[in-house]
């Protein structure tokens, strides 16, 4: 993460400060040594880069890749103000499959990735848990029982619904298990024993 400024900016003119809300507690080290700054939330950290350059106002600042500088017509006022400097963030473009009758989610997404050229490597499920006694446990025991290895294990609260909680996994495919017919098993293994689970789609992470 980067500070821009308008041009000709210095830190001591500035008192507002806008990035998107992840990213301002990605940087709350930096942004506490600051005294006085006021810190507003904008949609993403390139929305944010642009109200500055629209405000035409050096009290006005924005936390985001140094890479909007250029496309905003910004100053980078200072570089690497996050946390921790081996902070990443991942982007997925999802779209839609168009699955054929007869045909699996898995497979239309095995097809997809043969289409680009690439070997899948990864699968990604999202999926909601049953109430009652090891729900939790019953569900990542599906991906030891098929010797699916979990890379990623996160939670995320359920719009509308209180204390109620989506799982998000990514586990990694071996040459052996890259096929639709193992990922649509293993999905029928979770659907047993889920609330609910989707297959987010299966992908390579180093684009081979």
């Amino acid at each position: 993460h980067s500070l821009l400024g308008l041009k000709g900016t210095k830190i001591e003119d500035i008192k507002t400060v806008y990035s998107h809300p992840q990213a301002l507690s990605q940087c709350s080290k930096f942004l506490s040594s600051q005294n006085g700054w006021t810190k507003v939330d904008s949609v993403s950290t390139a929305t944010a880069a642009k109200i500055v350059a629209d405000s035409a106002s050096k009290e006005n600042a924005a936390i985001a890749s140094a890479l909007n500088a250029g496309y905003y017509g910004l100053e980078i006022l200072r570089e690497g103000v996050e946390d921790d400097p081996k902070n990443y963030t991942r982007f997925f473009v999802i779209a839609a499959n168009h699955v054929e009758k007869g045909s699996s989610v898995a497979a239309a997404a095995f097809t997809a990735q043969k289409s680009a050229g690439q070997r899948p490597d990864s699968v990604s499920f999202i999926f909601s848990i049953k109430n009652e006694p090891g729900a939790l446990y019953s569900c990542l025991g599906i991906f030891q029982q098929y010797n699916l290895n979990l890379t990623r294990l996160e939670s995320r609260p359920i719009p509308g619904q209180t204390w109620k909680y989506f799982f998000y996994a990514d586990a990694e495919l071996s040459e052996k298990n890259s096929n639709a017919e193992y990922v649509s098993t293993v999905l029928a293994a979770l659907k047993e024993k889920a609330q609910d689970i989707r297959l987010l789609g299966v992908y390579a992470v180093n684009g081979k």
